[in-house]
């Protein structure tokens, strides 16, 4: 029957509970026997249930994740290409940097084993059209490739000059026509900066140039000029223009080139250096 302290089992001194007695009652009680390994824990199965929830929100998340990467790229890409716009608009542009682009003129080709010459380079302070000849004087080899011409000419530029050509489009510069008119446009100030026939008249030979020095700056004033004057004349005026100390003795000499005249006056300042005759009067 049942009692307060437990279930008390008749016609014996033991009963059960799973309260424990006062302290001095004399009352004796009786455990429930242990025996075996203790019962191995179960886990509800509500947590299994947790767990894959949490699984898939987890690959759920990473999704999401992946897909505002990719959206966050995207916009990245359409900024930067707002930003192009609005540099192009206010000037500042990033030029392509595949070969084509980078190319001034791409399909222009030189001949194989073509060896190129060494060019004197533009200064922007000489005649445009007299840099032309002499450009072109050099590249009598391939003469009406006007691909190979058109390559080519940038080796004759530096500086603003070179920034200038490879500025130019070159689906408009096609013919070396259009790039020589081009580049006379450009310089064009230079014509006005070119020396005329009175400049070339008042340069005469220093007391210390020999006849050669002379002559290569006469002739590099007169390559300047927009209109040539022909040798025979340049070389009355050369005479007339030296050093009175042999220009006197020059006169008497037959000479019928720029050649012949340097190695008359060469021959001449040898015999006034020897002592041999004197410095012509004047």
């Amino acid at each position: 029957m049942a009692t307060p302290l437990g279930n008390y089992t008749p016609g014996g001194s033991h009963f059960q509970t799973s309260h424990p007695p006062p302290k001095g009652s004399g009352v004796q009680f009786q455990l429930p026997p242990t025996t075996g390994s203790p019962p191995s824990f179960q886990q509800p199965p509500i947590l299994d249930l947790y767990e894959e929830e949490a699984a898939h929100a987890l690959q759920q998340g990473a999704r999401y994740l992946q897909q505002g990467k990719s959206e966050m790229e995207e916009l990245r890409e359409q900024l930067q290409m707002v930003q192009n716009q609005l540099q192009r608009q206010q000037g500042v542009d990033h030029p392509s940097t595949k070969f084509r682009d980078l190319c001034p003129f791409p399909d222009a080709r030189v001949p194989p084993n073509f060896k190129v010459p060494k060019f004197k380079r533009y200064n922007g302070s000489r005649c445009p059209t007299a840099h032309l000849k002499a450009f072109c004087g050099e590249l009598n080899a391939i003469a009406g490739n006007d691909g190979a011409l058109i390559r080519l000419f940038q080796k004759s530029l530096k500086g603003d000059d070179l920034d200038w050509y490879t500025s130019l489009d070159s689906h408009q510069i096609r013919t070396w026509e259009r790039l020589s008119q081009a580049f006379i446009d450009r310089f064009s100030y230079s014509l006005n900066m070119a020396p005329r026939r009175a400049d070339l008249a008042t340069l005469r030979q220093k007391s210390d140039d020999s006849l050669s020095a002379y002559l290569g700056r006469w002739r590099a004033m007169e390559a300047r000029m927009r209109k040539s004057i022909d040798d025979k004349e340049q070389l009355s005026m050369i005479v007339h223009l030296a050093n009175p100390s042999i220009s006197g003795y020059l006169i008497s000499y037959p000479y019928v080139n720029f050649s012949q005249l340097i190695q008359a006056g060469e021959q001449v300042e040898v015999v006034i250096r020897a002592g041999t005759i004197y410095p012509w009067p004047h």
